[in-house]
């Protein structure tokens, strides 16, 4: 696990050099959908662990009383601030989510992309499973570091696909007058955040699962992805 200063510094500069736009695809994102679908009807409080620039709150702020995003990355949280000026309900806090004063019980959501293997994986699950109230769910979304040949299979799968979607990607920055492709500074920081990486097997993320929340859902996604899913 890369230390919290590493990793907020690699995002200051993400934000600043390689910034993502809401509504273009993504590896992540393009889970949003199952995700929200798990998620309860209405929310009276939905948390967003590793927020970034608000894409997602700001979606949750659709269903939600209240959404609470949390990042460590100061740059990040400036864009989120800005870009979600419109939505009274969200509020972002710079802290670690371990850090974070709401009750017990209190969150209808807890949702965490691309932030987990950031974490202390086990302690994150029980911090989860505290805070949910009865009915909550509990959605990650992560990468995994890839073992089994059914990674390998499930990755290999990707490829044409993902080929089409950046593409179309591509396409549709360009009509919205925007680089189709990053920067140079972009990459460079993308390619030097990744040099920092740690990633769980599925297998080491299935056992974590299966001692702190025994009835969690994982599953093997494409893109190198996971997704857990738990209900309190």
């Amino acid at each position: 696990m890369t230390d919290r200063e590493t990793i907020a510094a690699d995002f200051d500069q993400i934000a600043l050099c390689a910034p993502e736009h809401d509504g273009f695809w993504n590896h992540n994102n393009h889970y949003h959908p199952d995700m929200l679908a798990a998620l309860p009807g209405k929310m009276r409080l939905a948390v967003d662990v590793g927020c970034g620039a608000g894409e997602l709150s700001r979606k949750l702020a659709e269903r939600a009383e209240r959404v609470i995003g949390v990042d460590i990355s100061t740059q990040m949280l400036i864009a989120a601030r800005e870009r979600s000026a419109a939505y009274g309900n969200i509020i972002y806090i710079e802290d670690d989510i371990f850090n974070l004063d709401i009750p017990d019980g209190s969150a209808d959501a807890i949702v965490a992309v691309a932030v987990a293997h950031h974490l202390p994986f086990a302690q994150f699950l029980r911090w989860a499973r505290r805070k949910l109230a009865v009915g909550g769910v509990l959605y990650i979304i992560d990468i995994n570091q890839a073992q089994t040949l059914a990674d390998y299979i499930t990755g290999a799968a990707a490829f044409i696909p993902n080929k089409f979607r950046e593409a179309a990607k591509r396409r549709a920055k360009r009509k919205a007058g925007l680089p189709p492709r990053r920067t140079a500074a972009g990459q460079y920081v993308w390619a030097e955040h990744g040099e920092h990486e740690e990633y769980m097997t599925l297998s080491a993320v299935r056992a974590a699962a299966e001692g702190e929340l025994p009835s969690a859902k994982v599953k093997r996604r494409l893109y190198f992805r996971y997704t857990l899913l738990w209900q309190a």
